[in-house]
């Protein structure tokens, strides 16, 4: 503090230049940088499981959505992508953590043990519940714009649609992550 504040601030810049992010003012025996490293596998391995889950549940919601129009499948996979996308995760998150935790006891509502299911269940679940949703409902909306542009152009043009469709789900992929990053 003996330093112009201009002087300070280019030190801390320098310092972050170089993986320096500085003391932690809260854990007073750890740097910044150590508290990230050792939270950031948790968050990986959390982040990885959510996406997983969302892919191996939002793409069969949506084909079933899409597969089924205006059927009972269809109403319920577009109602579950609704409620993923109207409900936010900070409500979400608490009430998973009464019923599941404390109401019925059957998941942990703090800590963590490494390598323990049980502790990344909810937090799994409340990441992959919006990513669900999204992908319920650009899989099934391209599912029915495959169908009606092959009853317009036959098997031909289901081919040329489905890979048109491929290749813009991983663009809109990218802005399924743009979108939950902001």
């Amino acid at each position: 503090l003996d330093q112009p504040v201009p002087v300070q601030f280019a030190r801390y810049l320098g310092g972050l230049v170089h993986g320096d992010l500085g003391p932690s003012y809260r854990m007073k025996d750890f740097t910044v940088a150590e508290l990230i490293g050792r939270g950031l596998p948790v968050t990986l391995s959390i982040g990885a499981a959510a996406l997983a889950l969302a892919l191996l549940l939002g793409i069969p919601l949506g084909l079933a959505a899409g597969l089924r129009q205006n059927g009972w499948a269809d109403h319920a996979a577009m109602s579950v992508a609704l409620a993923g996308i109207a409900i936010p995760n900070f409500v979400v998150a608490p009430v998973l953590a009464l019923v599941f935790g404390l109401q019925l006891g059957w998941l942990p509502v703090a800590g963590w043990e490494p390598g323990s299911l049980r502790h990344m269940v909810l937090p799994v679940i409340t990441l992959a519940l919006p990513l669900v949703a999204y992908l319920a409902r650009l899989t099934g909306g391209s599912v029915l714009d495959i169908k009606q542009q092959a009853s317009r152009e036959g098997v031909w043009g289901l081919r040329q649609s489905a890979l048109k469709k491929v290749k813009d789900g991983i663009t809109s992929l990218d802005e399924i992550n743009r979108v939950t990053v902001d």
